[in-house]
């Protein structure tokens, strides 16, 4: 029995220690963390995505068989004086400069970048071009190709030429410069055509 007018103390009630606001420190770095992890869903997913794609339009096409290769077809030619045969293409009083071509060809209304200018071993300056990009069985399927490429050559606000590339099923390739012939070569020689084109 406790002795009269005397209580048990109350109880005691234990304080917590309230939380200090997070640093700002510490909220750049729980911002930064999130947002990186949000960067590399979206990769994922990018990836992800573009294999579906991939592996359909593969399927849709031609799934790829052991030995299929990338076969790929270019050229390059030199722009020269009809008069002087000289060097059109050049950074010393030449015609034109070469940082100034443009090269392309224009698909769907997209303008795609197909080649450019550069200097050979002997300093002279010509346009490369790549226009013939696919996976194959073999080499002698270039032959089924039918192939229409318009590739423009843009030289100056003034000047620009089109270069026409041809090629029918089991026919050799021909080009043409703003739709005058210029030389052809075989469909299935794996040498890079060098042309020229006199101006």
């Amino acid at each position: 029995m406790l002795p009269a007018n005397t209580y048990p103390p109350p109880p005691r009630k234990i304080l917590k220690r309230a939380k200090s606001p997070p640093s700002t420190e510490s909220l750049l770095k729980l911002c930064l963390i999130t947002k990186a992890k949000i960067l590399f869903m979206k990769k994922v997913l990018l990836i992800t995505t573009i294999f579906i794609v991939s592996f359909s339009s593969c399927k849709k096409n031609k799934i790829p068989e052991p030995g299929d290769y990338i076969l790929t077809r270019s050229l390059g030619f030199y722009l020269k004086d009809s008069t002087t045969n000289q060097n059109l293409i050049g950074k010393n009083g030449h015609r034109y400069h070469p940082d100034s071509i443009r090269v392309f060809t224009i698909n769907s209304n997209q303008i795609d970048k197909t080649g450019k200018v550069v200097l050979d071993s002997l300093n002279n300056y010509y346009a490369g071009i790549l226009y013939f990009f696919q996976l194959v069985s073999k080499p002698e399927d270039i032959n089924i190709f039918p192939i229409d490429i318009s590739v423009y050559v843009y030289l100056s606000n003034t000047d620009t030429d089109t270069l026409k590339i041809k090629k029918a099923p089991f026919q050799d390739f021909n080009f043409y410069w703003n739709n005058t012939f210029i030389s052809t070569t075989s469909a299935l020689s794996n040498t890079v055509p060098s042309l020229t084109i006199k101006k």
